[in-house]
């Protein structure tokens, strides 16, 4: 069965994007992936430099694809009409020989995300909600994790919170919710993502566990079939 996973927040300036891109980065050694850019400015299809930011804000670009070895992104950000029309043709084309299909959005009320729920309904889905430390944000959160499956038409096999730009020790969440840490960076935070500053070694291992904990780690073979090992 296909694999899915949806990468958002309920709020904005959490770093879901940089997760996102590091996640893909990590699954495209091995698997094919689709990766479904809902984010309002695009971050990932700008680290890749498909698009341009005054493409985004000028809203100059169509639903189209763009496909390099193991990935293929749909870059869609805020969705009018017009490309809501146009998504279910694009993602069809490319969606069949896929291992993975990834999305990262920007709230969890997408319109894209119960269309392409409607597309692949099989899919094994994996949800990762990304959040900073702060009570209120998290608190909305759980609450949006606990809900999920009144929002979404398909409930996910396996659910996790991101805890990113963590300062302080947390130890667990109510209802035994899964979670991982992203320590604080400050240097990050002053210069913003690029795919230069990716590299910080313990924002990788955070990743790593991300991986560790959906269980995505055994389905990542290195190019002779071998298992890689975290």
């Amino acid at each position: 069965m296909m694999r899915k996973i949806i990468i958002t927040g309920v709020k904005g300036g959490t770093g879901k994007s940089l997760i996102s891109f590091l996640l893909l980065r990590e699954l495209v050694n091995t698997k094919r992936v689709l990766f479904i850019d809902l984010d309002n400015t695009l971050t990932v299809t700008r680290l890749l430099g498909i698009l341009h930011l005054d493409d985004i804000f000028n809203n100059d670009y169509n639903v189209s694809s763009w496909t390099y070895k193991n990935v293929s992104i749909i870059p869609l950000g805020v969705a009018n009409q017009g490309k809501l029309q146009e998504f279910p043709k694009a993602y069809m084309d490319l969606v069949e020989d896929k291992d993975i299909i990834m999305i990262d959005s920007s709230n969890i009320t997408n319109p894209v995300l119960s269309l392409e729920a409607k597309l692949s309904p099989q899919s094994e889905l994996d949800l990762i909600l990304v959040t900073t430390p702060q009570s209120i944000s998290l608190k909305r959160t759980i609450d949006t994790l606990l809900s999920f499956k009144t929002i979404y038409p398909i409930a996910p096999s396996q659910k996790l919170v991101v805890l990113n730009m963590t300062k302080e020790e947390v130890q667990e969440l109510q209802n035994d919710i899964p979670f991982v840490k992203i320590p604080f960076i400050k240097e990050l935070f002053l210069k913003g993502i690029s795919a230069e500053s990716c590299e910080y070694p313990s924002i990788l291992a955070s990743i790593r566990d991300i991986l560790y904990i959906l269980d995505l780690t055994k389905i990542l073979g290195d190019n002779n079939g071998n298992k890689r090992v975290y």
